[in-house]
């Protein structure tokens, strides 16, 4: 099976990297010895559409779709 992403899905993938890469790689560490639960992640995703990847766009969702969810995944 030939399969390619198309630009969004490319687009999506290069930003969770950016984000995992700038904000939770340097943060996690530090919740995890306090036991917290990482709120400023969490509110940050949230701002960048990652919840309700898969919920349609008329509910309230991103709209994503199955590959969509996958990539952020």
């Amino acid at each position: 099976m030939d399969f390619q992403l198309n630009e969004f899905q490319r687009a999506l993938e290069k930003s969770v990297r950016e984000f995992v890469d700038r904000e939770v790689i340097p943060e996690a560490s530090d919740f995890e010895h306090r036991d917290a639960y990482p709120q400023p992640l969490v509110d940050r995703m949230k701002e960048l559409g990652y919840f309700g990847a898969i919920i349609p766009e008329k509910y309230g969702g991103a709209g994503m779709g199955s590959i969509g969810f996958t990539v952020l995944t």
